[in-house]
């Protein structure tokens, strides 16, 4: 039932049409927002997505024109549809989200442009480098200039440093996680093993599905970067069945397993989450932390579960 719910969520409807680059989001302590078009017109909206990896614009009732790095026209929409420029350097230096140092000699700056409409809708995305933090930058507020029915204007967004602060929800939840689950590991009882992994496979799911919607990259794309949402709710199920459908003197291993593969994935690989300002996740920091701590106590309750039955000497037989 989790696993339907997951996909449910998740989805796999088309994107809106988009550069080539995929992009994977990390931590990171920088945030990045677009504030808006100056001077702005009625129809024209811009944000950035992927933790600002990305830049959106989208129009319908005018002719906008974006230029790239070079000023020649790399980006049109207008009620046609959206187009790009093929000979644009900007178009196959965006085909990565880092900048590549040669550009061939087919993409000319200085040449006709060449436009191709790639879709008949009016919403694009894009990696433009400008918006980007690199090594060594500092806070900034940067701009793309673009045309709008002709006149000139300005897509204008903001860098920001944001310093970390303490994960003071996630830490509450976790030593209410850690006093509830005392009870679990004092006696063994498969109902709250199953209840405690049926927690972690739940909170797998919305991590699951919190990290493809802060991304706009297609879903095949992110199985990499929710692999260990994956393999947390995979170890949470195998713990479940193991409960349920397992002999008893298998049952204790598999939770071990289980247990400790829960810790791994779904708190110590994203501990560096609760180190950060900004995490790669639709969810709120409070809750994205929160979950993180979740999983790696929970995990450790089930692990130290495990190791008391193990560890329980055979009842001598009458």
């Amino acid at each position: 039932m989790l696993a339907i719910g997951a996909a449910a969520i998740l989805g796999f409807g088309a994107h809106p049409a988009s550069a080539e680059a995929s992009v994977t989001l990390g931590t990171t302590n920088w945030r990045n927002m677009a504030i808006g078009v100056t001077p702005s017109a009625v129809g024209v909206s811009v944000r950035t997505t992927d933790q600002g990896e990305q830049v959106e614009l989208s129009d319908q009732q005018h002719v906008v024109v974006v230029f790239g790095y070079n000023g020649e026209p790399y980006l049109r929409i207008d009620r046609e549809g959206t187009w790009v420029n093929r000979r644009s350097p900007e178009g196959y230096i965006n085909r990565t989200t880092r900048p590549q140092p040669h550009v061939p000699t087919r993409f000319d700056a200085h040449a006709a442009p060449d436009w191709h409409r790639i879709s008949h809708g009016h919403l694009y995305r894009w990696p433009d480098h400008r918006a980007h933090h690199t090594s060594g930058t500092a806070a900034k507020e940067w701009r793309i200039p673009i045309t709008i029915d002709g006149r000139p204007a300005e897509i204008v967004g903001s860098l920001r440093y944001v310093a970390p602060h303490a994960p003071t929800a996630a830490l509450m939840v976790g030593v209410i996680a850690l006093g509830i689950g005392v009870g679990v590991v004092m006696r063994w009882s498969r109902r709250g093993i199953v209840t405690l992994a049926f927690i972690v496979a739940a909170t797998a799911v919305i991590q699951l599905a919190a990290q493809h919607q802060a991304t706009t990259s297609p879903f095949l794309d992110q199985l990499g970067p929710t692999l260990y949402a994956l393999g947390t709710f995979l170890s949470a199920a195998a713990v479940i069945v193991a409960t349920t459908r397992v002999q008893t003197g298998a049952t204790a291993p598999i939770t071990l397993l289980g247990g400790v593969a829960i810790a791994v994935c779904g708190g110590f690989a994203r501990f560096d989450w609760l180190t950060h300002s900004q995490v790669p996740t639709a969810l709120s920091y409070a809750v994205a932390t929160s979950l993180v701590t979740l999983a790696l106590v929970l995990g450790g309750i089930l692990s130290g579960v495990a190791v008391r039955e193990l560890r329980r000497e055979p009842q001598p037989s009458k």
